[in-house]
């Protein structure tokens, strides 16, 4: 789990499981071929948004009654988040992200699909001016290997999340990628480095 404090004093917290990493985390088998369905319930500063594999299904502000071996109480500055379970996916592609992230959303869904994008407040001016851009090309990837392999996206969402101190370029958790910042371009990019976001 890393975490990252901003000039600005806002705060990221975020995982990166692969390859072996995720034992830190949770309890996992590090073996791709061996699957399992993960489901989150995230305790977190109300300010914050929380991010993971699978779409949000509620949020609390008290701890709820199936809930209260797991946690005690929930102070007036926090809430409990609630996510749906994932399909099937290797352990080590489990993702989950929390902090002051500012969020764009894609004005047309594709399908059912909602794209986000989301970055530190200090890096929103920059990727709103790229959000069309990134969001045409997320939709022209999707129609494109859908079509190839012949099978529709298995999840209910797509984020990409712009990390701080990201340890690598970009890893592809299911329905929320986590990228290096250094890729949101804070001035305009060259068409070398725009080039090379759009292959990651």
């Amino acid at each position: 789990i890393y975490s990252f404090t901003d000039t600005d004093g806002l705060h990221f917290i975020y995982t990166l499981s692969e390859p072996y990493h995720g034992n830190k985390i949770i309890p996992m088998i590090d073996q791709p071929d061996l699957k399992a369905k993960f489901g989150l319930t995230l305790q977190v500063d109300k300010q914050w948004l929380a991010i993971f594999n699978e779409k949000s299904t509620g949020i609390d502000i008290k701890v709820p009654e199936n809930f209260s071996a797991a946690f005690s109480s929930v102070a007036d500055s926090e809430q409990i988040h609630h996510f749906e379970y994932t399909p099937n996916i290797s352990t080590y592609l489990f993702v989950v992200l929390a902090g002051d992230f500012r969020e764009i959303i894609c004005a047309e869904k594709y399908k059912d699909i909602t794209f986000k994008l989301y970055c530190r407040p200090s890096m929103l001016k920059a990727m709103q001016r790229q959000a069309d851009e990134l969001f045409d090309i997320t939709r022209k990837g999707f129609e494109f290997y859908e079509d190839f392999f012949g099978y529709a996206y298995p999840f209910s969402k797509y984020d990409q999340i712009y990390c701080p101190e990201y340890n690598t370029g970009a890893m592809e958790t299911p329905a929320a990628v986590t990228f290096n910042d250094r890729l949101s371009f804070r001035d305009p990019p060259s068409g070398e480095g725009k080039l090379t976001r759009a292959k990651i």
